[in-house]
This record gives structure tokens, sequence and C-alpha cells, in this order.
């Protein structure tokens, strides 16, 4: 007999939009309105291998269930009794009801062009209802618990843009916009930009603006348990009650007479992940400046300074920041009368800032055509020359280059930033009539490990490329055939000591799959 197999959820949703536009001519004026209502729902079902939690310890200790084989006709007939597959678990919604409209016209004509101007506004309203149903809480394994969160906004913007053609080779670009959040107030973001084209070979580019991203809905006013509602990502030490070790790895320190030590060292903790009300908007300023060339026939070559400063940034504390310090985040701890964990509070908060800048590499190369072919070489790539993080308002900013930095990937995730030096991606194409080709090469370079181990694990992360190679055929009518090989060279993903990790490889940058193959066949009617 077969037991319930491998747990499986039904997800189902429904996406609708319906969107009326109309634009056209208003004596010197160019007019373009919409009208957009969207509303999304999103159903989450158990469909497979799923039992309460009650139950399942109720048949293990009855002797109803066999935990070391498989079940007999009165296990499965047992299991059947408990299961709650079918029954919903989650319900979601979320609503978007808006107008736009713009006008734009030439005002006057200089050397350049056309000097336009435009203007417009945006009304719109969003809606979020999100809720984990009561089912959830008795399928314990599961981690999860049941909650409900339900928010909206109302939005308004202005928005105005310039654009001067002072000449034929220079171009300046000027842009405003002024957004009031029902929730949030009023905020004013300028942008200036130019272009100046002194031949057909050389082109010089810059900008600068300021910049505002409100936090969504979900994250202000999402589901939030009261208490737990999840485990730790990595395995940690109760600072409290497996106190001794070094701070942030897991498994030294010893356990207090009285506790178990396989849940309060070396175990995933309780922990509290969700939407934080008091969360306000991220505010940033940057500017550009580059260059595009052409140095020679069939060759282009651009490279793009870029400089960010960004405050209250939006994320989560990753968890290695609140083990390392656990004095420092001491109220993230949050615990019974008896002093046992109740969980970590690690939802999502306005941090500190981020001073971000580098350079934008892109090249290409076409070959001139020969008997074999026409070739063709590029490489986008980016060199960072800082990326600093604070963790909150008013401390120091750390550099995060090459190395596992405090700072989180953001509202999504609570593994650290990977921010390497370099990364680049390489292609060689080929193309011969209907025979066609090209060469892949993802590069990244090397990055210092989290070395809070012994000194003899000390790691440091090698560069690590993977490349890929497809090719196709289309002298068939009407038929595509398109072939592939993923990581050609079977590269194996970089190991990671990051107690973050739980497979212990670099998952958030690599993957552990190897040589892969594809194939692909399209037919156009």
């Amino acid at each position: 007999m077969a037991d319930l197999g491998l747990a499986a959820t039904k997800d189902v949703q429904v996406n609708q939009r319906l969107a009326i536009s109309d634009e056209g001519r208003i004596g010197s004026w160019d007019y373009r309105a919409g009208l957009v209502h969207g509303v999304s729902t999103r159903k989450n079902y158990y469909r497979d291998g799923y039992v309460t939690g009650a139950g399942l310890n109720a048949g293990l200790m009855n002797g109803s269930l066999n935990p070391f084989g498989l079940q007999d006709a009165a296990g499965m007939a047992y299991l059947e009794s408990i299961s709650v597959d079918g029954q919903m678990n989650r319900t979601s919604k979320s609503t978007f009801s808006g107008v736009d409209a713009s006008l734009s016209r030439s005002l006057m004509e200089l050397k350049g062009g056309s000097l336009a101007f435009a203007v417009g506004l945006d009304l719109h309203r969003d809606t979020t209802q999100d809720e984990r149903l009561p089912i959830v809480n008795a399928v314990t394994y599961a981690n999860a618990a049941a909650a409900r969160g339900e928010g909206a906004r109302n939005v308004s913007a202005l928005y105005a843009e310039l654009d001067i053609p002072v000449t034929k080779q220079l171009t300046f670009n000027v842009a405003a916009r002024d957004d009031y959040f029902s929730d949030f107030g009023n905020t004013f973001n300028p942008k200036a930009s130019f272009r100046y084209e002194p031949s057909k070979s050389l082109m010089f580019r810059g900008s600068a603006n300021t910049g505002f991203r409100a936090p969504t809905l979900f994250d202000r006013y999402g589901y939030r348990t009261a208490g737990p509602n999840g485990l730790t990502a990595g395995r940690w030490d109760d600072p409290t009650l497996c106190p001794g070790g070094k701070p942030g790895v897991a498994g030294s320190g010893t356990a207090l007479p009285g506790q178990v030590a396989s849940e309060v060292c070396n175990a995933q903790l309780p922990r509290q992940v969700g939407s934080n009300p008091e969360l306000q908007p991220e505010k940033s300023k940057g500017w550009t400046l580059g260059v595009v060339m052409e140095p020679m026939k069939n060759a282009t070559l651009s490279l793009d300074y870029w400089n960010i400063r960004m405050e209250d940034m939006l994320a989560n504390l990753p968890e290695q920041a609140i083990f390392l310090n656990p004095a420092k985040y001491a109220d993230l701890f949050v615990r019974n009368p008896d002093g046992s964990l109740y969980y970590v509070k690690n939802i999502t908060m306005n941090l500190g800032g981020q001073k971000a800048a580098g350079v934008d590499v892109s090249a290409s190369y076409t070959f001139p055509k020969s008997v074999a072919g026409t070739f063709k070489a590029e490489l986008d790539g980016t060199w960072l020359t800082q990326f600093d993080n604070q963790l909150e308002r008013d401390s120091e900013f750390v550099s995060n280059i090459g190395r596992f930095g405090l700072a989180s990937n953001g509202t999504t995730s609570s593994f650290p930033i990977i921010t390497y030096r370099w990364k680049h991606t390489m292609k060689l194409a080929w193309n011969r009539g209907d025979l066609g080709a090209q060469l892949t090469q993802n590069y990244n370079s090397s990055y210092e490990d989290q070395n809070l181990v012994a000194a003899q694990y000390h790691r440091r992360i090698e560069p690590y490329s993977v490349w890929n190679l497809t090719a196709s055929y289309n002298g068939i009518p009407h038929v595509g055939i398109t072939a592939g090989i993923t990581n050609l060279l079977d590269e194996r993903p970089p190991i990671t000591n990051h107690n973050g990790y739980t497979y212990g490889y670099l998952s958030s940058a690599a993957s552990p799959i190897g040589r892969a193959y594809n194939l692909r066949l399209t037919y156009t009617f």
C-alpha cells in the first residue's frame, strides 16, 4: 500500500482588466484619456497529501499509523479520515480603479526642432484583502497561522514634461511629478536630462532626479498574525537559552539546564514575518553621466556612470544581523512569561540608507559577413565602485562589495544582497541562412564568504560563470526548431558558510541544476 505521497497545493488565480481609452486633438493640443478597472483574485487549496497535525500525532501515538514504512489498509483509511485535501486555505483580492489624462503640444520651433510640452494627471484607488483561513491552524506542521489583512489607498498625481531641442546636436528634457498618497501625504520629484551628439560616432548623455517608493499595500496592510507564522530560514542558537557560543554561529552555545538542546541550539526558531502598518516611503536621489561611441564601423561602446543615494529603505533585517548582535536587537526576541522564545520579530521595516555607484559597460561588434556567416559579439557588464549599506538611521555605512554585508534583498527576502564587484553577460552569435547559434556566458567575480566559523573553514567564493548554448533552424515553412544546453560545462553552484542558505550553496545567486538539455518546436499558422 502507498501513503499519501508528496504534499501539493492548488493555486487558482483570475485576473480581469477593463480598459477604455480615447485620443485625439482639441485645437492645437493633442489629448489622451483612459479609464482602467482591474480585479485580481487568488485562492489556494490543499490538493494532495495534507492532514491535520493533531490527527497525525494521535495516529502515531495510538498505533494507527506506521512511521517506519508504508501504511496498510487501516492506516490509509485513517489518513483519509484526517485529510484536509480539497479545502481552501487562503483567499485574496486586489483591485485597481483609475483614470488618467494628458495634453501635449508644440510651444515653438527651436533650431533642433519643436519645443514640446506635456501635462497630465493620474487618479486611482488601490485595495487589497488577504486572508489565511482558520484551517491552516489545524495543519500545524506547515508552519502557518490564520491571519487577515486589508487596506486601501487613494493616489492623485500631476506631472509635466518639457522637451527642449536646443540644436540638432543638443537636447534637454525636464520633468516633474507631484503625488499625493492618502496614507502618506505629498511628494514632489523632479528630473532633468540631456543628450549631446557632436558627431554621428559620439554621444554624451546624463540625468539627475529624485525618487519615491511607497510601501505596497501588502507591505503595510497585509496579513500578520499576533504570534509566530513560520520558522527562521537558518539555524541559530537562542541567545538566552543557549548562551556562551560565538554570535551568529549555530551550535556553538550550550543549552541551559532544563532546556532541550535540539529546540534552543542549532535550531530553526519561531519567527514572525509580514506587514508593518508603521512603514514610511523610501526616498532616493540619483544622477548618471555617460558616453556612447562608435570607434569603428559595426562597433559600439557605451560607458555610463551612475550614483544613487537612498534612505528609509524598505526591507527585512537579515537574520544574521539579529543573531550577530542579539543584545542590540533584544526587543526583537519576544518571549513567553516563562522565558521561552515566543518568536523572533522579523517584519518589514524602514531600515537605513544605501550609497551605490558604478559603471555600466556595453559593447558590441558585428564581424564582416563571410562565407561562414555573420558573427556578432556583445558584452553587458557592471563594475561597482561603491555599495555601502546602513542598517538603521544614523548608524555607520558599511561596504557590501564582494562580501556578505548586513543589508537584505528587500521586502521579498531576508537573504543578504549579493554585490559582486564585477558581473557581466557575454554573447557570441552566429547566423548563416536558416541556421543560427548563440553562446552565452554569465559571470560573477569572486566573493568573500561569511567566515564566522573556525579559521580552518574560512572560504573565498571563487569567480562563478555559467555557459549556455542554443542553436536554431528555420528552414521549414511555419516551423521553428530551437535546441539548447544550459550550464554547458556542468558548473557547480558556489558553496557558502552562510547559515541562512539551508542547502549550503549560494541559492540567491546560482542554481543547483547542472547541465540540462532543452528542445522547442513551434508552428506558426
